[in-house]
């Protein structure tokens, strides 16, 4: 839809993605596995008491 002009102001489509400066977490999808990267989330996320 951002294509088509139905979405206005979509990031990477019409506007900038804009990299941010210091991010909680990155991943590295071209060196980690799908699992290696889930479980990087997950206890990202234990670790910060988003998950219990």
């Amino acid at each position: 839809m951002a294509r088509t002009g139905k979405i206005k102001n979509f990031t990477g489509v019409d506007e900038e993605y804009e990299f941010p400066s210091s991010p909680e977490i990155t991943l590295d999808t071209e060196d980690e596995t799908v699992d290696e990267s889930t479980n990087k989330i997950i206890q990202y996320l234990k670790n910060n008491n988003y998950l219990c």
